[in-house]
């Protein structure tokens, strides 16, 4: 019997960790991304001209359904330098119907507003700001993040052992 309750504490502190460890990891990526969206609202700002600008639809898996996958460039220029940019908003986190407007709002030949890190002026944006997807990953992340928690209170502190079994050694 403590043979069972060594082992299932082992498996609940390996799972927690596991889950634990990934969410930690979602939520630190998404935070970035979040981060990165509020200083792109204070990147330098050029005119640009939108060079290609179109929306081709895909089949989703199974080819049961689409998808809309945005093919997007613009030019713009700093210090001298021709830089082309294809990222409408940070990692281009469009909705679908977003996707479809975008050769409507930015037509080939139209200029645009392009907002560049000033530290890196190969990344740029015409949409500048957090994106919504972000944020739902730093919220999912963290509720992974706590979900294996549990795994790991339970693994330590959670199951009951009776009188007389000895705790499992610890740093195995």
């Amino acid at each position: 019997m403590d043979l069972d309750i060594v082992r299932t504490r082992r498996i609940f502190l390996a799972v927690g960790l596991v889950v634990a460890l990934f969410g930690g990891m979602l939520a630190a990526v998404s935070l970035r991304d979040v981060w990165k969206g509020v200083q792109s609202r204070t990147w330098t700002t050029v005119v640009g001209e939108m060079r290609e600008s179109s929306v081709r639809r895909t089949p989703a898996s199974g080819g049961k359904s689409y998808g809309s996958v945005v093919e997007a460039r613009y030019r713009y220029e700093v210090a001298g330098r021709s830089l082309e940019g294809d990222q409408i908003r940070i990692h281009n986190d469009l909705q679908e119907r977003d996707r479809l407007l975008v050769p409507e709002r930015y037509p080939v030949g139209s200029k645009v507003v392009v907002h560049y890190d000033p530290a890196d002026p190969t990344d740029a944006v015409l949409e500048p700001g957090p994106q919504s997807g972000a944020a739902v990953g730093v919220a999912v992340g963290v509720g992974i993040l706590l979900f294996g928690g549990v795994f790991v209170f339970v693994a330590i502190r959670g199951t009951p052992v009776p009188p007389g079994i000895p705790d499992p050694p610890h740093g195995d």
